[in-house]
């Protein structure tokens, strides 16, 4: 159990420790927990050349040739998940490789392994779902009618609810008799 002497003793302590003061401190201590950066705040980690990126971002945005301050956002979500996807293919090769260039396991490789295929997922998911969405905006934009996809989307699933009612009604009736289903006339 904690003695009173301890509890004040800590409190003195905690008093004086009021983390990084310098604006280099607080940087480097955001860094802490960063292991691999794959879901980072920031697109660029330690080791990252902001050079290669911008090459990168330039020719994925030469590419998609966004059009539009919506296309643009949606650009920039292809671009940061394609970059962390990239990011995930070189903590995978270093997981596997050691200190003097050779392959090898490493320990707690599996686990280490099924985490990092964990955050790919996720990464491949946004990735698809930013490609998907800007595919739907240039659809939506390249019709002179904005609600025409939405009409289409109602036209069809009316079609698919009246199909289904005719085919009930196409169905041949039961022939059963009211009183032996259990329903027992008033008269």
């Amino acid at each position: 159990m904690t003695t009173p002497q301890q509890i004040e003793s800590n409190r003195l302590n905690a008093a004086k420790s009021t983390g990084p003061r310098t604006q280099a401190g607080k940087a480097a201590s955001s860094l802490n927990a960063s292991r691999h950066g794959l879901l980072a705040r920031e697109l660029l980690v330690k080791g990252e050349s902001k050079e290669n990126f911008a090459i990168f971002a330039g020719g994925v945005r030469e590419r998609l040739a966004p059009d539009g301050e919506l296309e643009i956002f949606v650009v920039n979500r292809v671009i940061s998940a394609a970059w962390r996807l990239r990011r995930a293919v070189a903590v995978e090769a270093a997981l596997f490789t050691t200190d003097n260039g050779h392959i090898g396991a490493v320990p707690d490789g599996l686990g280490k392994m099924q985490i990092l295929s964990r955050y790919e997922v996720t990464l491949e998911r946004s990735l698809y779902k930013a490609l998907e969405s800007l595919d739907h905006l240039r659809r939506v934009q390249g019709s002179d009618d904005p609600w025409a996809h939405v009409r289409q989307e109602v036209v069809a699933a009316l079609d698919k609810k009246l199909d289904q009612l005719s085919r009930r009604q196409a169905e041949p009736k039961s022939q059963e008799k009211p009183d032996e289903i259990g329903f027992v006339s008033q008269k």
